[in-house]
Formats: structure tokens, C-alpha cells, sequence
């Protein structure tokens, strides 16, 4: 790998200065060499867009960064490409029109750094409102006066009128039975409730990547144990609320019973059913000992059994083929321009998964296909995590089997300020990345997450263009679309500096 490292950093020497650190590359570029580097990373090295991270630096170099992280995933290689941001006026030309997929992280680094894209095919905010935003409230800026606090009520857009009926769906949520509000206050994961674990694996490994620090590997197996019990719970879920959509209430309720005793073992392992409080920057705080070992074999089994017993014969019914085939269609050339990942990727046709493209924690030693299905459907995404579900099994077993006797996290956690590090998992909906910069004091400086819904929520214009209304539930399913991932929730009152709550009728209000 390291070879190929270099060569990837030679080729892209002549767009700019390039640097190398722990197998990423990062080039500093500018504008006027920025259009032919993304077309050469595209064309010659196949890469496709991760996301975009702008930063505030003003305190360090007296100017702002945008940087686009893309993945080279035919050479397990993580390129940065890094353009330097005037503080006055601050605008950079935008890459949108040569990749569509960078819509959504270019308005949002617009939204809340304030730095223009130039070419930017749409001038429509993505977090913003003007009428409820002061102009120059920027909350990513470091000068931004963070003790104000405020409240501001989620964007609406501007509908272009067409011929037809407006059908609204939403707002509900699967615990109400009835039109009903409540307000709770709770402790939890602070990005998502289902993919927890894979964003705290990407969390640490960034961290872990800018300090130098390489986990002991019974650390890593530990994560990737983990990591596999999540996937499968995810998926069994999955199941289930795909069948629910589809009003097969039986097939729903018996892959729910499948999917139990993978809670009841994530909390035997954890103490948890889902928040795993087990990771730590150097390692884990829990150990998996040899009669939980037994536990976890016997799950495993249980699960295979019952799963491929039932899991045909239900996506063979005459009922489930004709609400999935051909239904929420994402052709090929659409999932690659929109970047998309997952199973809404690898069910058009595009081969990639983090864990064997760039392989993290244990899955190095591990032995596992990627399943991938050209139906580019409703269908084909049921498929790709059928099979996804059985090679996890595998993957749990084949780790528990052979875990390495070694501490289960280093001993001291040193601290390099101002570096960065990237962190990528395959959570169960697709690629994760986070990037950090470390601060001083033991902080971070700068904190990016890019959960998979937020590369795919953008596919669903696609897949919903022309389909029937009773089909939307299903297609919007298919890509299991986690909203708490992809929310970008700020409150803001600078004027008055106050804490005002907005009620649900004033919310709806907005939006009429």
C-alpha cells in the first residue's frame, strides 16, 4: 500500500503541494488548478467524493479551508484536497458542476461558514432561512458568540408549482398511535440511536489517526465484533419496516422475533441493547470472555437458521416482488454522479464497502464478499442486505473464534496539536467519515461527521420521479434514511440572546 501511496502522491504533484500521513494524501491547490485535479481524480484515478469540510482557520493561518475528501477505493487510498480561503470575502469555486454529489457539503459550508461557491448551480440555502437568520450569523465561524442562545425553526422551501395535487407525508413517528406531542429530555447518543457504534469507531479512529495511535488488536477485533452485531440488528430492522410498508404485517413480525436475541446479545457484551458506551481513543473499555465467546456462537447459529429459513420465501412472494421490482430505480450512472454509498450504492452496481477498501479495525483478518446486484431497485436492495446479514454472521464468527491476547487499549494517549486525522467505517446504511483537526488543551479545533443518509437522502429525487404515490414509503425505506444522521439543527437569536421553545403549530405555520 505504501507504494501505491507514493505513486498516487507523485501523479498529483503537478496540481500542487502535496503532503503524505498515515496512507492519506493531501494536496493544496487552488482555483485555477482545482477543475483539472478533480478531473484527473475522477477520469485517471477513479475517485469518488466523500465529502467536503470547510474550517475556520483565521486564528492559525488568517484565512479559511475548504477541503474535499475523496476516496480512491481501488487503491484503499484517502486523498484530501485542500484549497486556501481568503478571510475577506471569502468564496472558492465550486466543484458541483463536475460532481452533483457535492451539493448538499458545499451549501452547508456555505450556510454556516459563509464562504461562497463560485458556479454553485443553485443559489437556494440548505440550513439557512434569511427571513429568520441574521446575515452574518455564521455558527462554524470561531468568532461566532456561541453563549447566545437560540432557536430557529427547520428550513421550508419554495415548491415550484406543477400540474397536479401536492400530497404532504410526514411529519409522524412510529411510537404515536395518534395525533398527539410530546416534549422529552433525554441522555443518548448525540449523532444517532441506531448507528451509534460505527460513529464512535469512525470518532476515534480519527483521533487516533491525528495522534499517531494504533490500538492494541484485541481492541480491534472487539470493535469489529461490535460493528457486525450492529449491522445485523440494522438490517433485521430493516426487514421489518420494509414488510410493514408493504402491509405484510407477518413478515415483519417474524423478522423482528429473528432480530431479539442480536439485542439480547448486544447487551450482554455492552450492558446496553443499543448505546454502546465501549469505545475509547487507544482502544475499549469492555472485554469479551470465553463464555460470552459461547453466547455469541450460539446467537450466531440461531440467527443464520432461522433468518435463511424465512428471508426467500418472503422476498419470493408474488406480493413483495411486484411492490420492489422495478420500483425506486437509481440507474447506474445516477448513483455514481450523486455519490451515493452502501447498499443504495452496491444495489446499483457500484463495488465498494469501507471495511474491505480501506480496511479498518479487525476486518484486515477476516474473510468476507461484498455483495453487490445490478437491479438498481427496491428489490436489489433487500438482496444486498440479505446476503449482507449472512456474511456478517460469518464475520462475527470467524472474530470471537480467534481473538488475539493482548491489552484492550494502550497505555498513555499522547496529544499533537493541529493535526488532522480521517476516520471512515461501513456503517450498516454506507460509508461514515469523520474529520478532526485537534485544538489545543486536549480539544478538538474541528469536528466534521458525514453519515451515509446524508450522501443518499439526495438519490430519492431520482427514485421517486414518476413512481406511484403508494410506492413512496417503500422507496423512501429502501435507502434507510436516518434523519437524526443528516439533521443540521442550530439555534440562533444573537439580537436578544434568549431560550424560546417553538410549538408544533407554529412550525407547521412556517411552512404554509
Amino acid at each position: 500500500m505504501r507504494s501505491q501511496v507514493t505513486e498516487v502522491a507523485k501523479k498529483l504533484k503537478a496540481f500542487g503541494e502535496v503532503y503524505v500521513r498515515d496512507g492519506v494524501v493531501k494536496v493544496v491547490t487552488d482555483e485555477d488548478r482545482l477543475k483539472d485535479l478533480i478531473l484527473y481524480m475522477l477520469q485517471s484515478l477513479n475517485a469518488r467524493l466523500a465529502t467536503t469540510v470547510g474550517v475556520d482557520t483565521r486564528v492559525l493561518t488568517h484565512n479559511y479551508r475548504v477541503i474535499h475528501i475523496f476516496s480512491i477505493d481501488d487503491l484503499k487510498i484517502y486523498v484530501l484536497v485542500e484549497l486556501k480561503v481568503p478571510k475577506e470575502r471569502p468564496a472558492v469555486r465550486s466543484i458541483t458542476p463536475l460532481i452533483p454529489g457535492a451539493d448538499w457539503s458545499e451549501r452547508e459550508v456555505r450556510d454556516l461558514l459563509g464562504i461562497e461557491f463560485k458556479g454553485h448551480p443553485t443559489k437556494e440555502y440548505l440550513i439557512r432561512r434569511p427571513k429568520l437568520w441574521l446575515e452574518h450569523a455564521y455558527p462554524l465561524r470561531k468568532d461566532y458568540p456561541h453563549s447566545k442562545k437560540v432557536l430557529v425553526p427547520s428550513p421550508q422551501y419554495d415548491i415550484e408549482p406543477t400540474k397536479g395535487f401536492s400530497v404532504a407525508i410526514g411529519p409522524y413517528h412510529p411510537a404515536l398511535h395518534e395525533p398527539e406531542h410530546f416534549e422529552l429530555v433525554v441522555d443518548g447518543e448525540r449523532i444517532c440511536g441506531i448507528c451509534g457504534f460505527t460513529h464512535s469507531v469512525a470518532y476515534t479512529q480519527a483521533v487516533e489517526s491525528a495522534l499517531g495511535i494504533d490500538p492494541p488488536e484485541r481492541a480491534k477485533y472487539i470493535r469489529s465484533i461490535l460493528l457486525e452485531i450492529e449491522r445485523v440488528h440494522s438490517h433485521l430492522l430493516w426487514f421489518g419496516v420494509l414488510f410493514h410498508v408493504l402491509g405484510f404485517d407477518t413478515g415483519f413480525m417474524n423478522v423482528w422475533r429473528i432480530r431479539e436475541p442480536v439485542m439480547e446479545l448486544a447487551e450482554l457484551l455492552t450492558g446496553n441493547r443499543k448505546t454502546y458506551g465501549v469505545n475509547k481513543v487507544g482502544g475499549v473499555r469492555r472485554d469479551i470472555d470465553e463464555s460470552k465467546v459461547k453466547k455469541v456462537k450460539e446467537v450466531v447459529n440461531r440467527v443464520r437458521k432461522e433468518f435463511t429459513e424465512l428471508i426467500d420465501k418472503f422476498l419470493n412472494l408474488s406480493e413483495v416482488i411486484e411492490r420492489t421490482k422495478g420500483v425506486g430505480v437509481l440507474e447506474v450512472s445516477d448513483a455514481k454522479k450523486l455519490c451515493v454509498v452502501g447498499p443504495t450504492a452496491r444495489a446499483s452496481s457500484i463495488d465498494i464497502d469501507t471495511r474491505r477498501d480501506h480496511p479498518y479495525a479487525a476486518y484486515p483478518n477476516a474473510e468476507f464478499k461484498v455483495p453487490v446486484s445490478d437491479g438498481c431497485d427496491v428489490y436489489s436492495r433487500a438482496l444486498v442486505r440479505r446476503d449482507e446479514i449472512l456474511e456478517s454472521l460469518s464475520i462475527i464468527e470467524q472474530l470471537v473464534s480467534d481473538l488475539p491476547k493482548t491489552p484492550l487499549s494502550v497505555e498513555e494517549v499522547p496529544f499533537k496539536e493541529l493535526s488532522e486525522g480521517v476516520g471512515a467505517t461501513e456503517a450498516p446504511r454506507g460509508e461514515n467519515v469523520h474529520y478532526v483537526i485537534t485544538g489545543r488543551s486536549r480539544k478538538l479545533f474541528r469536528w466534521r461527521v458525514r453519515a451515509p443518509s446524508y450522501a443518499n437522502i439526495p438519490s430519492l429525487l431520482y427514485m421517486l420521479r414518476g413512481q406511484h404515490l403508494a410506492d413512496a414509503p417503500a422507496i423512501i425505506a429502501s435507502i434507510d434514511p436516518c434523519f437524526s444522521c443528516t439533521d443540521r439543527v442550530l439555534v440562533i437569536n444573537l439580537r436578544y440572546g434568549t431560550k424560546r421553545y417553538v410549538t408544533l403549530r407554529k412550525l407547521r405555520s412556517l411552512g404554509e
